[in-house]
């Protein structure tokens, strides 16, 4: 059985096995309900209809990439006004 994640980056749904990459993870963790159990093997027709937004594997390392090059504007800013010192 699969269920959907939502992909932020392009607007797409896109169908999950149970397992998936998310954040700087380099292994797939399972794919929980907002009820806290696995969304596979179990009923959730009582859970409130929640969709994980998570880049899907087509896109996801364009993610990293507009991650890390909004991680290094971050730091830029910070040294340009200041508030990287204490």
């Amino acid at each position: 059985m699969s269920h959907e994640h939502f992909c932020y980056l392009t607007g797409h749904y896109w169908q999950c096995e149970g397992t998936a990459l998310r954040g700087g993870d380099t292994e797939p963790s399972v794919c929980v309900c907002v009820c806290g159990l696995p969304l596979e093997g179990f009923d959730h027709s009582g859970c409130h209809d929640c969709v994980e937004l998570l880049a899907c594997p087509e896109h996801r390392e364009e993610g990293r990439q507009r991650m890390e090059k909004a991680r290094k504007e971050h730091d830029r800013q910070r040294a340009e006004f200041g508030f990287d010192k204490k």
